[in-house]
């Protein structure tokens, strides 16, 4: 059984205290072993660690190294804020994964990044919804 050693005797191992089991949301720990979850409205992914979401488009993303802040917007709901840590940023899709690399090498996101974000959604598939405004108002964008 995978996750059981501790020298002449079995001890179970929780895979989900270190890194979450690498599952980019949930992570339940079992005797010998551990499995992924996905919350309400995402499936797993064929890797069995990433659940991807086929409801809602990323409209703004604040990150760090530990933890990602994004304002999803929800096919036929209101904006809602979730907030999701992964330190790999797996859970990104769309060209959203593209712009991340390319912030990550250029530093910190600047305003005129994340403002660029916000236009190109802006008017997308959320144009019905309660967002009138631009996601962001000013430069006072810290990190």
């Amino acid at each position: 059984m995978r996750g059981l050693i501790r020298g002449d005797r079995c001890e179970d191992i929780d895979e989900c205290g270190r890194f979450n089991g690498c599952c980019s949301h949930e992570c339940y720990n079992n005797h010998g072993s551990y499995y992924c979850s996905c919350p309400e409205g995402f499936n797993m992914a064929t890797n069995m660690h990433t659940c991807v979401g086929s409801n809602y488009l990323f409209l703004l993303i604040m990150a760090s190294s530990l933890t990602l802040l994004a304002l999803l917007c929800y096919l036929g709901k209101r904006f809602d804020w979730r907030v999701q840590a992964s330190a790999a940023m797996r859970t990104l899709r769309h060209k959203f994964k593209r712009m991340w690399k390319e912030w990550r090498q250029h530093g910190k996101p600047t305003y005129e990044k994340i403002k660029k974000v916000n236009e190109d959604y802006k008017n997308d598939v959320c144009q019905n919804s309660d967002l009138r405004q631009p996601l962001i108002e000013n430069q006072d964008i810290y990190m």
